[in-house]
């Protein structure tokens, strides 16, 4: 894991405390397409998902100082959740004059984030952002052949056709393909750690 890790914490109080492009980048760099996910959930159309992120971001960004930092308070991604639904729902609301299309779209949303449901794919949508993030970063930290028997095994390629492949051992396949998943969890487990 590279040493420009913070601690989710570390970099909110470097935020809050010390703005500067650099925490600002860090931050994007987590939570970017986190955010982004979630208003794909949401239903929006891909046209107008960058600009609403952005929209959220700035929103962030000017409100990071009130956060508060104690977790019985709420979570750090809860938080951000919530000013990405909020910026969803009034997107949507100022333009339900200009097509209707978009009363039924803000109709149907408001009826998924009163459900339960809502909870699972914001759940989802971090655990996917996590694991996304996680296995870019161990990407970047092993070889090209460890990595590529763990992407055959995920695309459901039998261990004898990678072998094959990349001329190597049956059973080195499998030691390979476990060495990712054990790394891949473990990075996993500290991004949660750090981020949540």
């Amino acid at each position: 894991m590279p040493e420009t890790y913070l601690t989710r914490q570390t970099l909110l109080k470097k935020l809050k405390l010390n703005f500067n492009d650099d925490s600002w980048d860090e931050f994007v760099r987590f939570y970017g397409r986190f955010i982004g996910s979630i208003i794909n959930a949401m239903g929006i159309a891909d046209a107008d998902l960058d600009d609403l992120k952005q929209q959220v971001l700035l929103k962030v960004w000017k409100s990071i100082e009130r956060f508060d930092l104690n977790r019985e308070k709420g979570s750090f991604r809860n938080w951000i959740y919530k000013i990405t639904k909020n910026t969803v729902l009034n997107f949507i609301s100022k333009a339900k004059n200009k097509k209707s299309q978009l009363e039924l779209l803000k109709i149907d949303y408001e009826n998924r984030c009163s459900s339960p449901e809502i909870d699972k794919i914001v759940e989802d949508r971090w655990n996917r952002h996590i694991s996304r993030m996680a296995f870019e970063n161990i990407s970047a930290v092993v070889s090209e052949k460890l990595i590529d028997t763990f992407v055959s095994h995920v695309k459901g390629e039998e261990a004898e056709v990678t072998a094959q492949r990349l001329g190597i051992e049956k059973e080195t396949v499998y030691i390979y393909r476990n060495r990712i998943k054990e790394k891949l969890r473990a990075e996993i487990n500290s991004l949660k750690e750090m981020l949540e």
